[in-house]
């Protein structure tokens, strides 16, 4: 069973709609006894990093939420925020603490091109996993941000893609995944992604 957390973030229908087209079962839930039962847990996010961790400190414990995401027996997947939150802090409106499940920090992209970067941009596979089975390499997913995940091992990260510079655009470590675009929003590829996520 996969359980999508229960948050305000506004990309939560379409993730929801994408299951379903996929005919996957979930549950939308901010029950921790729920998502200690769930094999896959997939945390949507849009918006700012302070906002979505001061929303799971107001309605999850904390300390509990991070011990069941780190669960060897279970999987999670942050999306766009979702993901820069599994980072040790975070520089958007003020530094805040993230949940530092994948060591590093997420700061405004040093870029002299426009920001939030929006649209789709290819994204090049730094090692191979089954995450991304039968997706090649330089395929375009959806992005809109304005900050990136520097993460401070390289070997958390999976896939980057170019706007400028190199931004890390799938993070991993070991039962933890994290991607920067919206593969919910990302037509086959993404749907296929999320796929591949579900029977990991």
């Amino acid at each position: 069973m996969i359980s999508v957390l229960k948050t305000s973030a506004s990309n939560t229908r379409s993730l929801i709609n994408a299951l379903k087209y996929l005919d996957l079962k979930f549950k939308l839930t901010s029950d921790i006894s729920e998502l200690k039962k769930s094999t896959h847990i997939i945390l949507p996010g849009v918006g700012s990093y302070m906002n979505l961790i001061n929303y799971i400190y107001k309605n999850f414990d904390y300390k509990e939420l991070v011990e069941t995401i780190n669960d060897k027996d279970k999987y999670f997947l942050g999306i766009c925020v979702g993901m820069q939150i599994l980072s040790d802090f975070g520089f958007e409106i003020e530094k805040t603490k993230g949940l530092g499940l994948i060591s590093g920090e997420v700061k405004k992209i040093n870029t002299n091109l426009k920001l939030p970067h929006v649209g789709w941009n290819s994204v090049f596979f730094k090692k191979e996993d089954l995450l991304l089975k039968d997706i090649s390499s330089k395929t375009e997913f959806y992005f809109t941000h304005s900050y990136e995940f520097l993460t401070k091992s390289s070997d958390n990260v999976l896939a980057e893609s170019l706007y400028d510079k190199q931004i890390t655009s799938i993070v991993k470590k070991n039962n933890i995944y994290g991607v920067q675009f919206h593969p919910e929003k990302s037509q086959e590829a993404g749907l296929k992604l999320l796929k591949n996520f579900s029977v990991l």
